[in-house]
């Protein structure tokens, strides 16, 4: 081919791939807005196509009517459940009825509501406003709290009148409740009657529905409104006033107040532009359900269908968003706009009518006046106040956390959101606009669940009670918050964020604080819930007390590139403002230090945790939990936030988490074993420099030397040279939750305090593979091959031995074992399983022109072994490199997994697949940085993927593009069938199971004509999860990753023992069919029992000091070994016959449990824990012990039936006394009792009573003795 020719060949395939991509664009698009449109008509609510339509009518004239009727009153003050924050309400008269008047507001009038799919599952709330007069409000009731206490007594009047006995079976229930979470306001909540119907007979009343969910179907929320602003002085609404006592400003009371006069301008604002935007409804129904999936609606401190009205209404008038625009495209806009904004420093102002925003800024009468006011009397001559009144509000911006003025600029409409609530909605619309473009957006955008207690990663809890507010009157100097304008708990909140923020610094990328309301006077029995219902309060029912427990929960989404930062260096000495603001924000933590490039500055180490901390500290936990974080938070608390007196440990919770996979960092224990035992990563480290250093060994040993013209050889003796050394073990990417501690007849150096020794090795030896250069000595036949590469481990044996007895490597050590397909030795104190990979061999298969199903079966095998394990390996390695938690949830999934007996049944590829999934599919959701939080995302993961209608598809460097997911989707379906039946039950597909067939690990030219021989078992299909596990530990396993989950939820918010979600409990225990209890001489370690009690509590001490993890004492009880074959250290001398007596990857309990698998797999599954097997459960298949077709093949361990159950073709029945004696005799030296749980799936013995045959299987396990007594069962 000419350079021309391969200049246009290039330049067709890019036009190919662009085209193609866009095609891909425009098809992602399409969907998305089919996906879009159909959420739409599922949640929209049309109040004028409803069945309850002329019903929401009727009651909303029947409370105007209500209303009017009220009488003025001057005892409203009695009874009254909130308290009065104004000194000067002693008592009032309040307005009559003639005063006021009701008109609906919000989604209610601008008839954008949405149904309960759309409102998270809450009835629909028709908001309205009831409508004061000016002529009420004396001239200064907008100082000092008058006004929101005469607001609420208002409502609270309306409360008591409409609950009375003469108008309460026509309104309803009437209840009361701070209007987003806000303790200056209330709101009412009315819930009409229920529909009265004739009573039905008695007995029919038997169906447990709840009425309110049955019948309910609309309530109503009243808030108070003012007619207007004119009563209140325009100066007194200017950011730079005033309006409480003790405070500079008070932008935050002011924008409260502002709110509640501009309900009606505004709604009358809104139907304006509603009628000439035809999408502006649905719009904002999407918003509003992007923002209820993130928590970001109704609650404390966040959004309100007002405010996302506003914010669509600005976009519009600023021509960001057009009318001809379709609803998604609108939110995009909006999105973009949130996401792009800078909050902190814009002061933005609503359009007036036909006019844009600089006009209507010029035009502003309160602008001008505050030019005016400031030429003629500054409030301060000394004090520099901004020259404009968009200057003004834009230097009070840093507090707030964001201003959108009315067009009038007297009123924010956002002013009640706080810095940390914007910050953290700006982080989600960017991360929604990423979305956009994934395959998944709609699912990521509109589905997924990202609320506070399942999207961050830590959480630290405050008892209010705990809080000295004498530090917060100290803060206000350089904080610039303000309790009198906020509200003391409002202040704490927003103190905290602010102090949070400028101490931890870029290691965390969100914060976010959950509080039960503003304070003790709203807290909730679940004050820590994270809730889409502000709680609500019957009238007649005494309010929360101050003595109620009150809480305040930080979040935290930590950076897991930067976390584990350990110094915060100081400003310059000469910078002597800033020196004095770190030494203000740090306090005692502060020293002086010179650094590298010779500056001595002061600075803040955070390396080693404080000895005088009360919270146990883990070693791991620096990069996988957070713990510098943790620290930096701890102090920061404790310096400017908490009582001197207070002593409780202020932790993240749930972090004890990681006592099941690493050990407590102890810096005064000098034990060597001690250290090994209570560092999983350095074991895991070590384990990697052994394997290092074998290869070197293997590598260099087997190099090819040419002596005088002799034929060329190694020192090892090996014909040809080991050209890689390929790592295949967990042990070797961080996975084995107990990584091998190196043992003295290993060749192990390691000293240890403890006193016994085992002469068996419990941990599997670590797997690797070695490959030979490329060579013609191979043989050209299968069988040849085979016997070749048995040759090249005998005679590596034979090199290794021969080196050990001339002393010229003293890391080997233990006796070397070779069978024909491996190679078992002990280096360095571990012990390693070696197999040859011969590319010859996989060479030879697939250059078959007509292969037979066996050759298939062997080339799938082989390639399983070495080709994609490697791959798996490299690809795990990757993963748990960049993401460092991601081996410690791995570790945590298998023993979660072993704790309810599913060890064996689920592959360890698998969990590794799926956690891999977690970390690196971020389209829908960041990837975790501590081991919490990815694990309670993989148990979320596995619950919530439909197993059954769609494949996992898991890549986490990006290999795979849309034609192959197309092909893995087309490859399952047909392996599914019609009935979704077939195929897989776990279908997990990896990169290295979508390898062209084209692609070959060689280049033999032969090879390229033979795609059509072997790549029949190779289409798109799991590696791994092929024949296991099967559909029903799938479902099993689905089930009880979600009941884990939710436990798991439930103890981060109550900050209850979590220990349950590893222990199955009494019941699921009953729901097997027979448990069988193993000889405890073969359990190790009973710490890590299923049904065990003190999982925490350690029973022994390494090293003698300090506490102690569960992996601690499991990790000594492995290197201890099995109680039979352990030998007291004092044996210094021991001879090289007595050391060939170590035994490798002795483990009776799980080679039992192979075996019943595999001879009685058809009739039972069994179950059991790996890492503490006191028992065995067997659980009956359903298709055991019926009927079946009888045939001398399938004749083993069956009966025939007996005249009663005989039927067609169907002449055989499982014999149950074969099977016990089947059962007894495979598993005779290691169970000791079992015990029949369920009896009603034994069948019936022709001519035997269900007592004798119980006593038969009680003589298959004791042949020989008589029993005369009747079987209860256990045996």
């Amino acid at each position: 081919m000419t350079t021309d020719e391969g200049i246009q060949a290039d330049a067709s395939f890019l036009e190919t791939a662009q085209a193609d991509a866009h095609h891909v664009a425009l098809h992602r698009s399409q969907v998305l807005r089919l996906e879009t449109e159909e959420l739409l008509n599922e949640c929209c609510l049309d109040l004028n196509h409803i069945s309850w339509a002329a019903q929401q009518r009727e009651y909303l004239n029947l409370l105007s009517n209500l209303i009017t009727k009220i009488p003025g009153s001057a005892d409203a003050i009695t009874g009254c459940p909130f308290p009065l924050k104004s000194d000067k309400i002693s008592s009032i008269q309040l307005p009559e009825g003639s005063d006021l008047s009701i008109v609906p507001t919000g989604s209610y009038a601008l008839n954008c509501l949405t149904k309960r799919a759309g409102n998270a599952n809450i009835v629909p709330t028709l908001d309205c406003a009831v409508i004061v007069r000016n002529s009420f409000w004396a001239a200064k009731d907008y100082q000092n709290h008058r006004y929101f206490d005469k607001r609420n007594l208002i409502l609270w009047h309306i409360a008591k009148f409409l609950s009375g006995n003469k108008y309460k079976k026509i309104v309803g229930s009437v209840q009361w409740r701070y209007y987003s979470g806000n303790s200056n306001a209330i709101s009412l909540i009315l819930i009409p009657p229920e529909t009265q119907k004739p009573r039905e007979p008695r007995k029919k009343k038997v169906k447990n529905v709840s009425k309110n969910q049955a019948k309910q179907k609309f309530r109503f929320q009243l808030v108070m409104a003012m007619q207007s602003l004119d009563w209140i002085q325009t100066p007194r609404l200017f950011p730079n006033r005033s309006s409480v006592k003790g405070s500079a400003n008070s932008p935050y009371y002011n924008a409260v107040l502002a709110r509640d006069a501009t309900w009606v301008q505004a709604i009358s604002m809104l139907r304006e532009d509603i009628n000439d935007l035809p999408n502006f409804g649905k719009s904002l129904v999407l918003t509003k359900i992007w923002s209820l999936q993130r928590g970001f609606l109704r609650g404390r401190d966040s959004l309100d269908e007002m405010h996302i009205a506003l914010l669509l209404c600005y976009i519009y008038r600023t021509k960001r968003a057009t009318s001809r625009m379709p609803p998604l495209q609108v939110f995009t806009v909006l999105m973009k706009f949130v996401g792009s904004e800078e909050f902190r420093t814009s002061v933005l102002v609503m359009p007036s009518t036909e006019s844009n925003e600089a006009h209507t800024i010029a035009q502003c009468e309160a602008a001008k006046l505050y030019e005016k006011l400031l030429k003629e009397s500054p409030l301060d001559p000394r004090k520099d106040d901004p020259g404009t009144l968009v200057d003004c509000y834009r230097k009070c911006a840093a507090s707030s956390g964001a201003i959108l003025l009315d067009s009038k600029m007297l009123g924010n409409y956002l002013g009640s959101l706080s810095p940390a609530f914007c910050d953290t909605l700006q982080l989600q619309a960017v991360k929604t606009l990423t979305c956009l473009n994934s395959s998944r957006s709609f699912n990521s955008i509109f589905m997924m669940n990202a609320r506070f207690w399942t999207c961050l990663d830590a959480y630290i809890k405050i008892d209010l009670n705990d809080v000295d507010w004498e530090k917060q009157k100290t803060m206000e100097k350089w904080v610039d918050n303000y309790p009198n304008d906020l509200g003391r708990f409002e202040c704490l909140s927003r103190n905290i964020y602010f102090l949070l923020k400028q101490a931890v610094g870029d290691r965390v990328t969100d914060i976010r604080i959950l509080t039960s309301g503003n304070g003790s006077n709203i807290s909730t029995p679940t004050p820590e819930l994270d809730s889409d219902e502000i709680c609500t309060h019957e009238i007649n029912v005494k309010s929360p007390t101050e003595a109620e427990v009150n809480t305040l929960v930080i979040g935290l989404k930590i950076n897991s590139e930067t976390c584990y930062r350990a110094v915060d260096r100081g400003p310059p000495t000469e910078n002597v403002e800033g020196v004095r603001k770190f030494e203000q924000l740090w306090g005692d933590a502060v020293e002086l230090r010179r650094f590298k490039d010779g500056a001595i500055v002061k600075a803040v180490v955070w390396n080693n945790p404080p000895k005088d901390s009360t919270c146990v500290v883990y070693e791991g936990e620096e990069r996988t939990q957070g713990g510098i974080v943790e620290r930096i938070v701890q102090h920061v608390i404790r310096v400017h936030f908490l009582k001197e007196s207070c002593k409780k440990k202020h932790s993240f919770l749930l972090k004890d988490i990681l006592t099941m996979v690493d050990g407590v960092h102890r810096s005064d224990s000098t034990c060597d074993l001690s250290k090994k035992m209570c560092n999983a990563t350095q074991a895991h480290r070590n384990i990697l420099s052994a394997f290092d250093s074998l290869t070197n060994f293997l590598r260099k040993n087997t190099e090819q030397w040419d002596f005088s013209g002799k034929p060329k050889s190694s020192r090892l003796g090996l014909p040809l040279s080991i050209d890689a050394v390929e790592p295949l073990s967990a042990s070797l990417r961080y996975s084995d939750p107990f990584p091998a501690i190196p043992h003295p007849l290993l060749g192990g150096a390691g000293e240890g305090s403890t006193g016994k020794l085992a002469l068996n090795i419990p941990y599997l030896p670590i797997n690797i593979q070695i490959r030979f250069g490329r060579s013609s000595k191979w043989p050209t036949d299968l069988k040849s091959i085979s016997a070749a590469k048995t040759a090249m481990l005998v005679g590596l044996a034979d090199g290794i031995e021969e080196m050990k007895g001339k002393g010229e490597n003293a890391d080997f050590d233990g006796p070397i074992i070779v069978t024909p397909s491996f190679l078992t030795l002990g280096y360095r104190g571990y012990s390693w399983k070696i197999v040859v990979r011969a590319d010859p061999e996989l060479h030879f298969l697939r250059s078959l022109q007509k292969p037979n199903e066996g050759a298939l079966h062997l080339l799938q095998v082989l390639t399983r072994e070495h080709i994609i394990s490697s791959s798996h390996h490299s690809t795990i390695h990757a993963v748990h490199t960049r993401h460092p938690s991601a081996s410690y949830v791995v570790r945590l999934m298998q023993i979660w997994i072993a704790s309810h007996m599913l060890s064996g049944l689920i592959p360890l590829e698998a969990i590794e697949l799926i956690v891999a999934k977690v970390y690196s599919d971020t389209e829908s959701a960041d990837a975790p940085s501590v081991a919490l939080s990815g694990f309670l995302q993989v148990l979320h993961l596995i619950a919530t993927h439909d197993w059954v209608r769609y494949p996992m598809i898991v890549d986490p460097q990006g290999n795979l593009d849309e034609q192959d997911k197309s092909r893995i989707y087309s490859q399952f379906k047909e392996d599914r069938g019609h009935d979704m039946s077939k195929g897989p039950a776990m279908y997990i597909v990896a990169p290295y199971d979508c390898i062209d067939s084209n692609h070959y690990d060689g280049g033999d030219d032969t090879e390229k004509n033979s795609k059509q021989n072997w790549s029949k078992w190779k289409l798109s299909r799991p590696s791994y999860t092929a024949s296991f596990p099967e559909r029903v530990i799938v479902f099993r396993f689905a089930a009880l990753a979600q009941r884990s989950h939710s436990y798991l939820l439930e103890c981060l918010v109550s900050g209850s023992d979590w220990t349950g979600a590893f222990r199955e409990t009494q019941s699921s225990l009953k729901s097997y069919s027979m448990l069988l209890r193993v000889d405890k001489t073969y359990v190790v370690d009973d710490l890590l029992c299923s049904s065990g009690e003190g999982l925490i509590e350690a029973r022994k001490s390494i090293g003698g000091v300090g506490s102690e993890s569960v992996f601690s004492r499991h990790a000594l009880a492995m290197y201890e070994g099995t109680k039979i074959l352990q030998r007291k250290r004092v044996y210094r001398n021991l001879g090289t016959k007595q050391k060939n007596l170590v035994l490798y990857d002795w483990n009776p309990i799980r080679d039992t449990v192979d075996l019943l698998r595999l001879q009685l797999g058809s009739r039972a599954l069994f179950f059991y824990n790996e890492f503490a097997s006191q028992v065995i459960a067997v659980l009956w298949r359903p298709t055991a012990f019926k009927p079946k077709v009888f045939s001398a093949i399938n004749s083993e361990l069956t009966r025939p039936v007996g005249d009663s159950d005989w039927k067609k073709d169907n002449m055989g029945v499982d014999n149950i006394c074969d099977i016990m004696r089947e059962l007894k005799q495979v598993s005779q030296d290691v169970v000791v009792d079992m015990k029949i749980l369920d009896k009603k799936n034994l069948p019936s013995q022709p001519g035997l009573k269900s007592k004798r045959l119980l006593e038969d299987i009680d003589n298959c396990r004791d042949e020989g003795r008589e029993s005369g007594s009747e079987s209860d069962g256990s045996t």
